[in-house]
């Protein structure tokens, strides 16, 4: 990580996270949150909660923000991250309104 220049992060996330989940493809603020899951949670579970979700921005914030929770009630130890998570979602839900 070390050697990770700005330019390489970005290439990064825009060839692996956000053409892999489809985001360029998207409206605003979908793409965002699309994106946000692709980092956080895997490109795969991104489509999943995409397609889950019939492309409605609110289904799909709540299809995540159970994911987390459902998450952590299988694998208690992961509590330690939930706070995090959680506050993770409430931008994204401040930022699409």
């Amino acid at each position: 990580m070390k050697d990770l220049t700005p330019n390489k992060r970005n290439a990064v996330y825009f060839d692996d996270y956000w053409q892999a989940a489809g985001c360029q493809s998207i409206a605003w603020p979908l793409c965002l949150v699309q994106f946000d899951t692709a980092v956080n949670c895997g490109v795969q579970r991104a489509k999943g909660f995409l397609a889950a979700s019939g492309g409605d921005v609110h289904a799909y914030l709540k299809k995540r923000r159970s994911y987390y929770l459902s998450l952590v009630a299988i694998r208690p130890g992961l509590k330690v991250f939930l706070k995090g998570w959680l506050n993770r979602m409430d931008l994204l839900e401040r930022e699409v309104g």
